[in-house]
């Protein structure tokens, strides 16, 4: 995952979903990186743009995720129908949970 601060000073957990695609994870990092600055740049602007299911972030069955600092989903591309989801209990392969 991949922090960023948008201009209103909120702070976004971004990540990508993978699924059934072998993809360089360079491209991967990539992506989310990307995403990340537009966020930092243009705050909830960015966040309409990521929710596009069109946006330039989507390749095939990956995407862009956006996770508030306290775990909520704002973007989640993956369950469109129930947004908001919680995260907090989240943990990544290694165990890391990225939420205090």
């Amino acid at each position: 995952m991949v922090r960023a601060r948008a201009p209103d000073g909120r702070v976004y957990n971004l990540g990508a979903g993978l699924y059934d695609v072998q993809i360089e994870k360079a491209f991967v990092r990539n992506t989310v990186d990307r995403a990340a600055e537009l966020l930092a740049r243009e705050g909830d602007k960015a966040v309409q743009k990521l929710r596009d299911p069109a946006n330039e972030f989507t390749f095939l069955d990956n995407y862009i995720f956006v996770l508030g600092m306290d775990g909520m989903a704002i973007v989640d591309p993956s369950f469109e129908n129930a947004p908001f989801r919680n995260f907090s209990d989240f943990q990544d392969s290694n165990g890391k949970k990225p939420f205090p």
